[in-house]
This record gives C-alpha cells, structure tokens and sequence, in this order.
C-alpha cells in the first residue's frame, strides 16, 4: 500500500498547479486514508497565489485532520485550515467556488468542532450565483448536491 501511495504522489506531482485535479480529487479525498493522504501532500505543494487553489490547500489541511492518530495534530491541521479559508472568504467574498468549498467542509463536519456557523449563509450564496458561474463550477456543484443528503429533494430540483 505504501508503495502505491508513492506511485499515485509521483504521478500526482504533475498535476500540482491542474485546478481540475484538485476539484476532481477534493469531492473523493474525505472517503479513504489513502486519498486524503495524496489530497493533502498536492494540497500542502501549492504555490498559485490564486483564492481557488489556496482554499483546496486549506481544504486539503482539513481532510488530513480527519484520519490524523495524533490529536494535537488533528486539531492543529483543522483549526489552521479553517482559519485560512475564513480568511480567504473575508477578503474574496464573491467566490462562489471558494464559498462552496467551506460549505462543503462545514456541512461534512462533525457537530462537535463547531465549523458549521456559514452553511446557511454560503449556500445561500451558492444558491443565488449558480447560473451566473462557470459550467464546470455548475457541474461540480450540482454533482455535490444531487449526492448530498445535506440537501432537501426541493433544492435539487430547483438546481
């Protein structure tokens, strides 16, 4: 396994600066250790300035919490992660894709952290800005939400 994990980063190390990489693998990092794993290590090589790119990197930090043994570890990569990508979202507050990634972090977040205080307001924002967004942001999201239980059946048909 560990010999894969290698491979899978190796080949990954290509795709360091692909956006299309990054939104392919973010929906599927959260499922496995392995996944989360090469997620956070493209993640953590992320040198674009870009809001999009650096609010996967701060993504990438919190799905690594989520299979971190470490404790300390665990809620330092979380608390950093969630720290950044609120700042990101404070100084680029009209980016629907940086916004869908928080809502989709918050909404998959244990009640117990407490990261849960903008679900409504970024869906909200989601919500009002899909038609005016890029088709590929369009079919992420409308991906997200038709596999989501966090949606009601009322808003995946009003997509």
């Amino acid at each position: 396994m560990k010999y894969l994990i290698i491979i899978i980063s190796i080949f990954t190390l290509f795709f360091t600066n692909d956006l299309d990489w990054f939104r392919k693998n973010f929906q599927t990092a959260h499922t496995n250790k392995e996944q989360a794993l090469v997620f956070y290590q493209n993640t953590n090589k992320i040198t674009n300035s870009d809001p999009v790119f650096l609010a996967y990197k701060e993504a990438g930090k919190m799905t690594q919490s989520k299979f971190e043994k470490n404790r300390q570890l665990k809620k330092d990569l979380f608390k950093e992660g969630a720290l950044a990508l609120n700042r990101l979202i404070e100084h680029n507050p009209n980016n629907i894709e940086v916004r869908f990634i928080r809502l989709t972090i918050q909404q998959n977040t244990p009640a117990i952290l407490k990261y849960n205080q903008n679900i409504k307001a970024d869906k909200q924002f989601v919500w009002s800005n899909f038609k005016h967004t890029d088709s590929k942001i369009q079919k992420i999201i409308k991906e997200y939400v038709l596999s989501s239980n966090k949606f009601s059946e009322v808003e995946k048909k009003n997509l």
